[in-house]
């Protein structure tokens, strides 16, 4: 992977200042923002900081190879059974892995398989490199090749699913086999090699490569109170193995020797994923806000034998919290904030309920973590003025994937750290003068939706792609309910040529990317210096997605429950479901009116394919179901064709 040198920081993690914030050559500290940036610094614990994933799970195998590490419904595997399978794959993987952190793409549904790919490209020396099949073939494609993947781990159905590549692909199976563990022969990693890369939406149109180090992930599992890891501890790995979260669910137990619950049938079902809390008495958890709020409403017991939970992605909701502290008061609730590029997590909050009277503060540096609120010439701010959270330490991420520009831009030398690095967040913040940080927004236009996070840039990008447009601009909106949702807005090359780009942007984009919104414009409203005034955009009103009214007796009743779920009117009949803030609750709670009004058994895949209520409605027509609560049932498969 091309990165820019990694220059790591002293293990006292010492701070100091140095001549480039006004300090004297002595190095005495006379500014007071100084002083207490400092002191709200002091965060070394110890650590392995020299240990990598491989070498710290490899340790867990010595030390308790017996002890479950992975539950998959009903299917237990030891830590010798998945360090085997592991160091099958890592032998496989011997000879394509020259050189420490060479990207592996993995691209696998989540389970034991998974699990063991990832292990095994960390103990051939690789690099993770996920690749979502669910992705568009123009995504994946791009992830492979500017990637610079060496080889696919894959099984036969799901590389059906990818592009076509000329990488030499790597099975996942197990022979039964007991090798060692990393395999003899293996490349040896540094700390300070490439462990993972994760793609973040890019500015610019194009996704950039955080490249994640191994040493970023042991100080954000090992050592690490925010973590809850240990051998009694059971966690649960419900986020995509693309998104940084997982690297916290999937690391803090299995480099800990705790058991980590893998979600089976209940990938994506938010009753199911209770349920499995709940059987297999997961304590620990990492969610992110959205669902955490989501299960917090509908099912709050299964916070009843928690040890703790962290919730990050978005601002969390006082209210949420204040009733699920009241009710389980010895929960642990952690509000961590941190950006992939920064290992997932550089500040958390124990929130109490003292906190929930007012905005949820997102804490205190994290250990082996330093957290600065600076202004635009990069000195402290004083306390309470806002400023740009930059994120220092043991975390910090290599840089991104052959972008050194962006690298040099957004990875500086730490001016209070000798040989330390930070990274410019582009969120803003303030100190409290408790020496608690408050979370206050973006600096640019990248924002949190449902947890995911978006550069608004890429939208209008592959929105601008499309021969029929001029000019696209992306705003975020809050409907009546006051879910985030996306707008976009866009000026026609020939007036009048106005086409549906839904299918054109599910192509090129992932779902949680796609506009719940459009609007066409003659032309852009512009600010005095000619660019696109955004603000002039929010003031154009509501909008809702492209209208046909409903003609059929399907579409009208479907149409009926949709509105009256969400508690909007505006919703028309190619409105995306999860892009207009549909979530795992709110689908269990359609399917079931469905199922209850309309006489019809629906498959419990149904809303992956037929995303609208144009296309659910299509989709039962073709089976021919009946209207009327006295109607036989019908099973809808949203396979079916015509």
């Amino acid at each position: 992977m091309n990165v820019e040198p990694h220059h790591p920081m002293k293990p006292d993690h010492t701070l100091s200042v140095g001549p480039s914030v006004g300090t004297a050559e002595t190095g005495t500290i006379k500014d007071l923002e100084q002083r207490f940036l400092i002191l709200n610094n002091q965060t070394a614990v110890p650590y392995p900081r020299n240990a990598t994933i491989s070498s710290r799970f490899a340790e867990q195998v010595v030390a308790r190879p017996e002890a479950i590490a992975l539950v998959d419904g009903e299917q237990t595997i030891t830590y010798r059974e998945l360090a085997a399978r592991a160091a099958v794959i890592a032998q496989r993987l011997t000879g394509l892995v020259c050189t420490p952190g060479a990207a592996v793409a993995v691209a696998l549904p989540k389970g034991i398989d998974l699990v063991a790919a990832l292990l095994g490209v960390l103990g051939a020396g690789g690099a993770y490199l996920p690749v979502d099949p669910q992705l568009p073939v123009e995504r994946q494609s791009f992830l492979l090749s500017d990637g610079d993947a060496v080889a696919v781990i894959t099984d036969p159905a799901t590389g059906a699913l990818l592009p076509r590549h000329s990488l030499p692909t790597v099975l996942p199976t197990w022979d039964g086999s007991s090798p060692q563990f990393p395999p003899l022969g293996a490349v040896a990693p540094q700390a300070t090699d490439p462990a993972y890369m994760l793609y973040t939406s890019g500015s610019t149109g194009t996704p950039k490569g955080v490249i994640v180090p191994h040493r970023a992930v042991i100080r954000l599992t090992v050592g690490n109170h925010t973590a809850c890891a240990g051998p009694e501890r059971t966690h649960a790995f419900f986020a995509p193995v693309a998104f940084d979260a997982s690297a916290l669910e999937l690391w803090a137990a299995l480099l800990n020797g705790g058991r980590l619950v893998l979600p089976g049938e209940a990938a994506g079902d938010l009753i199911a994923m209770a349920d499995l809390i709940l059987r297999h008495g997961v304590d620990t958890l990492a969610l992110s806000t959205g669902i955490f709020q989501q299960l917090a409403e509908s099912r709050p017991e299964v916070f009843a034998n928690m040890v703790q939970v962290i919730v990050g992605g978005d601002v969390l909701s006082p209210g949420t919290c204040r009733g699920v502290l009241t009710r389980f008061p010895r929960l642990r609730l952690l509000n961590g904030y941190g950006p992939t590029e920064n290992g997932t997590t550089s500040t958390a909050q124990v929130v109490t309920l003292a906190d929930c009277a007012g905005p949820i503060p997102i804490g205190r540096p994290t250990p082996n973590t330093t957290v600065y609120i600076l202004d635009r010439n990069l000195a402290p701010t004083p306390v309470g003025k806002i400023g740009e959270i930059v994120a220092g330490g043991e975390g910090v991420a290599l840089g991104y994937h052959k972008r050194p520009e962006l690298t040099a831009e957004r990875f500086l030398p730490d001016p209070f750290i000798p040989g330390g690095r930070m990274y410019r967040t582009g969120d803003l913040g303030l100190w409290r003068a408790d020496g608690v940080i408050e979370f206050a927004g973006r600096m640019d236009d990248q924002v949190k939706i449902r947890g995911y996070r978006i550069e608004l840039g890429e939208i209008e990008a592959a929105l601008t792609l499309h021969p029929a447009v001029a000019e696209a601009a992306v705003i975020v909106r809050e409907d009546v309910a006051g879910s985030k949702q996306l707008a976009a807005y866009i000026s026609p090359r020939v007036v009048g040529v106005m086409p549906d780009l839904r299918e054109h942007l599910r192509t090129v984009l992932p779902a949680y990317m796609l506009p719940s919104a459009c609007m066409w414009l003659e032309r852009m409203p512009l600010t005095a210096n000619g660019k696109i005034d955004r603000k002039g955009l929010l003031a154009l009103g509501k909008i809702s997605g492209l209208h046909i009214e409903p003609w059929t007796a399907t579409q009208i009743h479907l149409l009926t429950i949709c509105r009256d779920l969400f508690q909007r009117q505006d919703i028309g009949l190619r409105d995306e479901f999860f892009a207009i803030g549909g979530t795992s609750l709110l689908a269990a709670r359609l399917i079931e009116r469905i199922e209850r009004e309309m006489a019809v058994q629906l498959a419990p895949s149904v809303l992956i394919e037929a995303t609208t209520v144009e296309r659910l409605a299509d989709a039962i027509t073709r089976v021919g179901m009946p209207i009327g609560p006295d109607a036989d049932p019908v099973v809808l498969n949203p396979d079916a064709s015509g």
